[in-house]
């Protein structure tokens, strides 16, 4: 868990752990937030809960994940919709 720069823009990368991993339901995915921000409380801006249960719930394969405070507050299914990287730039790591 740490703050990285990603084409010039903060970024917290979030290591969920080795594979196998599994889709996280609401409430392991809650406890593993409020982990991450007794950790960081820095992480506790708008939008930053729904781009992590997004990625909790949708990309467990990738190695890292990315939460972005620049990134758009957005209702949960709005975030999801936005491959859970919501606003015009998308995820650096997008094929």
């Amino acid at each position: 868990l740490e703050y990285i720069t990603r084409g010039g823009r903060s970024s917290l990368e979030v290591d969920p752990g080795p594979p196998p991993r599994r889709s996280a339901d609401a409430e392991s995915a809650r406890a593993a937030w409020d982990a991450i921000i007794a950790a960081d409380s820095r992480a506790d801006q708008p939008g930053m809960w729904e781009q992590f249960l997004c990625h909790a719930q949708f990309a467990i394969s990738k190695r890292v994940w990315h939460l972005e405070p620049w990134r758009p507050a957005m209702p949960y299914p709005q975030t999801v919709a936005a491959l859970c990287n919501p606003g015009s730039v998308p995820d650096a790591d997008a094929p």
